[in-house]
């Protein structure tokens, strides 16, 4: 969706991307510090610790991308590792990343609860998810009612000439019924 390199800036990360999106306050990526895309972004740079993730097949051309973009003395800062939905989520520490990023994640109906689930395990209530996506079907709008009982959904930006939406989407504060 129109992203280029992160990078940090005095503690915080920035994503540099299209004005709409990060000058939007609904899309406010300020001091976030750790990042688990579920899928790779377009480049990443020396600025955070990154978690790039893919399905084992993925993972030998994912490792090389990453040692093609990066110059050496970046490469410590990115980690690839094998991720799907839902399994080996030990792996990973709860709540343990400040940004989740997803490019076309939705799109097989089986796999929603599994996705879901690996979100609530990524994601703590200061973590912020950029989900981009084509709407093609019904079942993709109902993966993005499924997100809403568990996360704030809002659509940040629509790309009318590629017919991709980004959404923002935020943990919801646990209920504590008395």
């Amino acid at each position: 969706f129109g992203c280029s390199p992160f990078t940090r800036n005095n503690g915080s990360i920035h994503v540099r991307c299209s004005r709409r999106i990060c000058h939007s306050p609904r899309a406010d990526l300020r001091d976030k510090t750790r990042i688990q895309p579920l899928e790779k972004p377009p480049n990443i740079t020396e600025s955070a610790h990154v978690t790039i993730t893919d399905r084992e097949a993925a993972l030998e051309f994912l490792s090389a991308n990453v040692n093609a973009n990066l110059p050496p003395q970046s490469r410590d800062s990115v980690a690839v590792l094998e991720l799907t939905w839902g399994q080996g989520l030990e792996r990973f520490p709860v709540g343990g990343f400040d940004l989740v990023l997803g490019a076309d994640i939705i799109y097989l109906e089986e796999t929603f609860p599994a996705l879901l689930l690996t979100l609530e395990h990524l994601c703590s209530d200061s973590t912020v998810v950029l989900l981009a996506c084509k709407i093609r079907y019904e079942r993709d709008t109902n993966f993005l009612s499924m997100l809403q009982h568990q996360f704030a959904v809002e659509e940040v930006h629509y790309d009318k000439d590629r017919d991709i939406h980004v959404y923002k989407a935020c943990r919801l504060p646990m209920r504590r019924d008395l």
